[in-house]
């Protein structure tokens, strides 16, 4: 008797058991992985549903890979930006991004005025590090002003009524910056035959306004872009934007309804 409960508890087929608890907890750990990802994708395609990102043509690219930080992937170069500013491994996804040096300025990236800028809707999509309370994204004079205010992201935009008038949206979103070192990506569109604008953050919308119909945005045509407006990192020498992106979204059109709805 005593043999047989020897050879039961025998060291092959004590790691054999062995074997067998690690492989059903490996398996375990890697079922409930697996379902957690499926339950945080479907639920960001909920929270995205009826949010279609604009796809439309490119205006302006900056990427800020290599030379110098002024120059344009596509579209006419910054024609000024402050001295300290430059290119520096440590953007998004282990790539090169805009830093603003030692000592700390305002990065301050200006676009001269151009035909091109003067759109009736505007898609305008940065990837950002957030190491300070307040700065801007993209500026143009005191009509535009796409950035964040105490941690918070604001919008202040201006658009012309089918009556002629003028209305300025303003307004401090619900979407709080961390300052945590990570880089997200904010986008802010505005499509004029639908009056709409929203405000995404990593591609899920986090504030919208709905306007009158087939109303274009007003713009000063004799106002720089300006891109990093009141920041510099926090006065840390470490990349906080990349890969700007400047889309059109349309024009107005006559056979849109100008009512809201």
């Amino acid at each position: 008797m005593n043999k047989k409960i020897q050879q039961k508890g025998s060291p092959a087929q004590k790691m054999r058991l062995r074997n067998v608890l690690i492989i059903g907890t490996i398996s375990l750990a890697t079922v409930i992985a697996i379902v957690r990802l499926v339950f945080i994708n479907l639920w960001n395609s909920t929270v995205t549903q009826g949010a279609v990102l604009n796809n439309g043509e490119i205006i302006s690219m900056f990427t800020w890979e290599q030379g110098e930080p002024t120059h344009a992937a596509l579209g006419p170069d910054a024609i000024r930006i402050s001295k300290g500013a430059y290119i520096a491994f440590g953007g998004r996804s282990s790539t090169g991004g805009l830093a603003p040096g030692i000592p700390a300025k305002d990065i301050n990236m200006e676009i001269a005025p151009a035909p091109l800028f003067d759109m009736e809707g505007i898609d305008v999509s940065i990837d950002f590090r957030c190491n300070e309370p307040s700065g801007s994204f993209f500026t143009r004079g005191k009509t535009f002003d796409f950035g964040f205010d105490k941690n918070y992201v604001t919008i202040s935009y201006k658009v012309q009524t089918s009556t002629g008038a003028y209305e300025t949206v303003s307004e401090t979103t619900g979407y709080e910056i961390l300052t945590d070192n990570i880089f997200r990506n904010y986008r802010f569109i505005y499509t004029p035959t639908k009056g709409k604008a929203e405000i995404f953050v990593n591609n899920v919308i986090v504030w919208r306004h709905e306007g009158e119909k087939n109303t274009a945005l007003w713009w000063n045509a004799k106002e720089n872009i300006i891109i990093g407006k009141g920041i510099d990192g926090g006065g840390i020498d470490t990349p906080v934007f990349d890969n700007l992106v400047i889309r059109s979204t349309g024009t107005v059109s006559p056979l849109v309804e100008s009512r809201s709805e």
